[in-house]
């Protein structure tokens, strides 16, 4: 079957079990070309849909370039959307490079501005003792383990009265423990002793509060 024009209504296509459904064989010279292109003007539509049920939804291969590119023009747009209900929203796998990398490029020259936004939020209103984790994990002789987590949390979650606290724990001979707390009042604790306060002479000693 030849296929010439526009499409004007649903259309299906089925195949045999592992079989491709549409294969597209050519060569873009444009750096902005496309093999498969499609485009939606709905402020809420989508473009390209891909859905399985324990496969790959969408898959992108690439050999030096980019697997997969998404680009977002505007200032509330996401160049890669990402949604799950239980599993992962986003998995990647690398044998020798980076896992994810990043980078910002704005005009501004001596400003700080976030690298990474993380959000843990619930579908209630949140409570004290609610975070969020930075979990690292390493190989041991045998499977990969915990080594260390960075946790975020809020110790009064009344917005008006919110304190937040910084943890940072270890791993002890396979035991996990709270090595450093850094509280939002400015109270560091760590394994053994408690700083109250830390003050430096004119020699860069410091000086420990005692409890």
């Amino acid at each position: 079957v030849q296929l010439g024009g526009s499409l004007i209504q649903n259309t299906s296509i089925t195949s045999a079990n592992a079989a491709y459904r549409i294969t597209y064989s050519g060569i873009s010279t444009f750096a902005e070309g496309a093999q498969f292109d499609v485009v939606t003007s709905g402020s809420v539509g989508i473009a390209i849909r891909g859905q399985t049920t324990d496969g790959r939804g969408v898959l992108g291969v690439a050999t030096t370039g980019v697997g997969i590119y998404g680009t977002a023009t505007g200032a509330g747009g996401y160049g890669l959307f990402a949604n799950s209900t239980a599993g992962n929203a986003i998995y990647g796998q690398t044998n020798s490079g980076s896992i994810l990398e990043g980078i910002t490029n704005p005009t501004s020259t001596n400003t700080v501005i976030p690298y990474v936004s993380l959000t843990r939020s619930s579908q209630s209103a949140g409570a004290n003792g609610i975070g969020g984790s930075l979990d690292l994990y390493l190989k041991s002789s045998t499977v990969d383990r915990l080594s260390n987590q960075i946790i975020s949390k809020f110790t009064d979650a009344t917005d008006a009265t919110r304190t937040s606290q910084l943890s940072i724990t270890g791993v002890n001979s396979t035991t996990t423990q709270t090595v450093a707390t850094f509280d939002g009042d400015g109270t560091v604790t760590t394994i053994g002793r408690r700083i109250l306060g830390v003050t430096t002479s004119a020699a860069g000693t410091l000086t420990l509060g005692n409890s």
